[in-house]
């Protein structure tokens, strides 16, 4: 109602819409603080997301690493078949 409220109401009337733009600020403040939430939630999903690749990708090179050294191990004879297979199963084994 604006300035209808003012002439009609004088200073009353400029008084709710004063409050009007008041609640009008705060609720645009409350809009302003979920999206900061919302976007440093993302960012914080997105930086996770990256340390599990991460970490998926190092799981990889050390799971090929201890193939590997077991391999060398077998061939050199420092293990049994026995052994390697056992480690070999471990390896191998579903996560």
């Amino acid at each position: 109602m604006g300035w209808g409220r003012m002439l009609l109401l004088g200073n009353f009337g400029q008084q709710m819409n004063i409050d009007d733009v008041r609640q009008e600020l705060a609720g645009l403040r409350t809009q302003i603080k979920e999206a900061r939430a919302s976007d440093q939630r993302h960012d914080v999903d997105q930086q996770q997301s990256e340390q599990i690749r991460a970490l998926q990708r190092e799981n990889e090179m050390l799971e090929l690493c201890v193939a590997t050294l077991a391999r060398l191990l077998r061939a050199k004879g420092v293990v049994t078949a026995e052994e390697f297979d056992t480690l070999a199963e471990l390896i191998d084994a579903p996560k």
